[in-house]
Formats: C-alpha cells, sequence, structure tokens
C-alpha cells in the first residue's frame, strides 16, 4: 500500500484534562474553538454549503437572528410560508400556538436584559404573530 502521507508532518496534541495518574492537567493556552459554521483558517463561512440549496446564514448568530427563526416556524406552521420539507403552504394551528408562546416567554423572560432595538423587535414579531393567529382561529 503506497502512503500518501509521506514527508507530511503530522501532529497529534493531547486534549484530555486529566493525565494518565488522574492528575489535571495545566494549559498554557487556552484554545479558541470555530464558531459553528466558519472554518478554523481565515474565518470563512463554510454554513452556507453544509445547509444546502445556497441558503446564507448570518455570520453570527444572534438574539434577532434567533427570534427570526421561530417567527419563520410561526409563519410556516400559521401556512404563510411553504414547508421546506414538503414544499407546500400548509398549517398546523397548534404548533403556531406554541411558537407564538415560546416567543411569548422568552419576551417576558429577558425582560431588562434586550437592548431597545431586540426589545422592539420582539414585540414586533408577537404582535405580528399574535395578529395572524387570531385571524385564523376566528370565524369569518
Amino acid at each position: 500500500m503506497e502512503e500518501k502521507n509521506k514527508g507530511q508532518n503530522i501532529r497529534v496534541t493531547d486534549r484530555r484534562s486529566f493525565d494518565p495518574k488522574g492528575k489535571r492537567r495545566v494549559r498554557a493556552q487556552k484554545e479558541e474553538k470555530p464558531k459553528h459554521g466558519h472554518a478554523a483558517a481565515g474565518g470563512k463561512d463554510t454554513s452556507s454549503e453544509k445547509s444546502g440549496e445556497g441558503a446564507r446564514l448570518p455570520e453570527t448568530v444572534n438574539f434577532v437572528f434567533f427570534v427570526q427563526s421561530l417567527y419563520g416556524q410561526a409563519c410556516m406552521h400559521l401556512g404563510d410560508l411553504e414547508d421546506p420539507a414538503t414544499r407546500e403552504f400548509s398549517g398546523n394551528l397548534d404548533a403556531a400556538g406554541i411558537t407564538i408562546d415560546f416567543l411569548g416567554i422568552l419576551l417576558e423572560k429577558t425582560r431588562g436584559n434586550l437592548d431597545p432595538d431586540e426589545k422592539k423587535h420582539l414585540e414586533e414579531v408577537l404582535y405580528d404573530l399574535r395578529i395572524r393567529f387570531a385571524k385564523k382561529v376566528s370565524p369569518s
């Protein structure tokens, strides 16, 4: 069998927290782990390659992105957005209600910890979803 890595140096680093005698190892420098969706070298965003079909994810995932993802799920459950799995506009009002409740709990539990823009965004999303939900549930 031919060796493909001949001439290349391979480096193995023991990252275990304890040595063979059971004593905690002291690390000279803490290694920084790359963020999800980013390559270790150069910070190139590879998340769109992994998510398929050219979907673009933001450089960093933050609170507004999290709220937007829940908003999208709720809209999908309300039947206002296409389900990416089935490519259909089908609703599930129970699931929509639960997702809206999640956002309400999030607003309640983060009270006083959000910056003004985050709070405003969450309140606007909740208002929009509650109106949409009420229109779907109420008989016309």
